[in-house]
């Protein structure tokens, strides 16, 4: 209310007990719009105490010492992604000029599952060219009468060269550097079906004598190469 006005009494305590007021105490006078707080002190602000440090630390294993921090390992999709597989296979010297490559797996008698005369299979479930250990590719040399694309493979020289195209449109090139005959029994089954070793090709076909009752020859005809 305007104009109104409050007698406020402070006392002075000295060594006096709680609400004891000495009667020389001066009156204060104060407007009504300030406000005066004497019932409590102010509230202190909150403070953080830090918490004290385990007086022991447990000894490290012999194996937790061993741990060394080998930093982040950045993901890289390139490396990760399939290989291209092959598409066409070229060997000039043997006339054979950009005969195409499907992918095949085995038979129930356990030969590669070849189409017919005119295709190359590639071995879907080993190697690709580039990819380390062996790319398998087969063909037939004869199919119900039918020469096959490997009909001359047992002709091959060393150092004759195959070329194989591939699904992203690049081509490998192999040198041959050896061709042999050898018992469907006794095949180099580390050099044909290697999956860790050195990148490679080898080429499989049959040969030697055809079996009739069987309809089957006996032995198969294998060339071998390296990428270059």
């Amino acid at each position: 209310m305007k104009g109104f006005r409050v007698v406020l009494l402070v006392a002075v305590v000295v060594g006096a007990s709680c609400g004891a007021r000495r009667a020389d105490a001066p009156a204060v006078e104060l407007d009504a719009t300030t406000v005066v707080s004497v019932l409590s002190p102010p509230l202190a602000a909150p403070t953080l105490v830090a918490q004290a440090p385990p007086t022991s630390v447990a000894a490290m294993s012999e194996l937790a010492a061993l741990v060394r921090f080998l930093g982040s390992a950045e993901y890289d999709a390139a490396e990760h992604a399939a290989a291209p597989q092959p598409v066409a296979v070229t060997i000039e010297a043997l006339a054979v000029i950009e005969a195409p490559v499907l992918p095949v797996g085995v038979t129930a008698s356990g030969e590669l599952d070849v189409p017919g005369p005119d295709i190359v299979g590639w071995y879907e479930f080993g190697p690709s060219p580039r990819e380390t250990g062996t790319t398998v590719l087969a063909a037939h040399v004869n199919f119900n009468g039918i020469d096959g694309v490997f009909r001359n493979l047992r002709k091959l020289e060393a150092g004759s060269f195959i070329d194989v195209r591939l699904a992203d449109r690049s081509t490998q090139r192999y040198l041959a550097t050896d061709v042999g005959l050898f018992d469907k029994d006794e095949l180099p089954t580390s050099r044909v079906w290697n999956r860790t070793g050195r990148p490679g090709l080898v080429l499989f076909t049959c040969g030697g004598r055809f079996n009739a009752s069987l309809r089957s020859f006996e032995d198969n005809v294998l060339a071998f190469a390296i990428p270059i």
